[in-house]
């Protein structure tokens, strides 16, 4: 959890990254693309594949009134707005969440966060398909 890794600074919150962990494994390319294969193709039947197409338009104003107005999601998850980074920082950051994240997982993620991390503490929020599917193309949405 990031939230273990906050200080804050000029009365903003930061995440102290030189307390961070990095990942101690010592994968060469070929191998982290041979484990990163092998992640993509586990599934789980809470998980619907094809759910979200990455391609589809979608209104960014409303997807930011959603995510910064509507719903906590900017709380606790930096996003980038107009080439600006803004939000929380006790949530993983989404600022590349489109270089790194299926979109049906994040809309699987959306959906139900307890199924994914039982500890997290990120709100379960009933949402219609419309409003996840907005929150889920502007998540992935930044690459």
């Amino acid at each position: 959890m990031f939230l273990n890794h906050v200080t804050t600074e000029d009365g903003k919150d930061r995440i102290r990254k030189e307390t961070i962990a990095p990942c101690p494994a010592k994968l060469n390319p070929p191998e982290a693309e041979a484990v990163a294969d092998y992640l993509m193709s586990l599934k789980d039947a809470k998980m619907r594949a094809g759910v979200v197409n990455r391609d589809k338009k979608f209104s960014t104003s409303r997807a930011l009134q959603l995510f910064t107005k509507q719903y906590p999601c900017v709380g606790c998850h930096t996003v980038k707005i107009r080439d600006k980074e803004t939000g929380g920082v006790s949530g993983p950051p989404l600022t590349d969440a489109g270089e790194r994240l299926n979109p049906d997982w994040v809309y699987a993620r959306i959906e139900n966060p307890q199924y994914w991390d039982p500890k997290t503490w990120m709100p379960k929020i009933e949402l219609s398909h419309e409003k996840r599917e907005t929150l889920t193309l502007f998540v992935i949405s930044p690459k």
